[in-house]
């Protein structure tokens, strides 16, 4: 599966290579960051980060991303994009069964 594939229906398309893709999707007012990677090293990590960087100098705003508490893969991811434990979120998944969710925020500095 591409990044497009997975990036579909998240919002606007902003950046995509063959290693990642970025979006970000308006939710009530908040940028929803979205980031699918299909390669993964330290390099990659870096453009992945300097991208996001670039992104909220360009459009001047804050940026937030949402894990399933306890996901350590995706809140690692996260912490290594920048972004930073905001608050837990109870709400409920597509059965109706009890979910929270870590939100992160990222700051936009001008």
């Amino acid at each position: 599966m591409k990044n497009t594939d997975k990036l579909k229906g998240k919002g606007d398309l902003l950046y995509l290579d063959d290693d990642f893709g970025i979006s970000f999707e308006d939710v009530n007012g908040m940028a929803m960051c979205h980031c699918e990677v299909n390669n993964w090293s330290p390099i990659i990590r870096k453009r992945c980060k300097d991208k996001i960087d670039q992104l909220q100098r360009e459009h001047k705003r804050d940026a937030f991303g949402v894990a399933v508490k306890g996901d350590g893969k995706h809140i690692n991811f996260l912490t290594k994009m920048g972004f930073k434990h905001y608050l837990n979120k109870w709400t409920l998944d597509e059965a109706g069964d009890n979910l929270i969710l870590s939100i992160y925020w990222r700051e936009y500095c001008a």
